[in-house]
């Protein structure tokens, strides 16, 4: 008899880890938390939303802010005085004489 005191089953119990069930509602929590800021944010203001000092790691804060990891953690090399200088001067000549356009590196044919 199949629906009698003996029968199994069909679908089979599956345990469940209640501790890691915890922990990865904790990450997600967390992960959600972080993310409420980063809604229709371009690429710019999402990498500002770097939190070095947050719970969630670099690595994860980039992968969910959709930025690359190397990004985060560029910094620029600063501009030496010289070019700094030669910038200047190139702005001063253009001001002085803003109808001299230079020659275009790539001759016309």
């Amino acid at each position: 008899m199949v629906l009698g005191p003996d029968a199994k089953s069909s679908a089979p119990e599956v345990e469940v880890d209640i501790k890691s069930l915890h922990a990865k509602i904790g990450e997600l929590v967390l992960e959600n938390d972080f993310l409420e800021r980063a809604l229709a944010r371009r690429a710019f203001q999402r990498k500002a939303m770097i939190d070095r000092h947050h719970k969630l790691a670099l690595t994860k804060q980039a992968a969910l802010l959709g930025i690359s990891r190397g990004s985060v953690y560029y910094e620029p090399a600063p501009v030496s005085a010289a070019d700094l200088a030669l910038m200047r001067r190139l702005d001063e000549l253009h001001l002085e004489f803003p109808f001299a356009v230079l020659q275009s590196a790539t001759p016309y044919s």
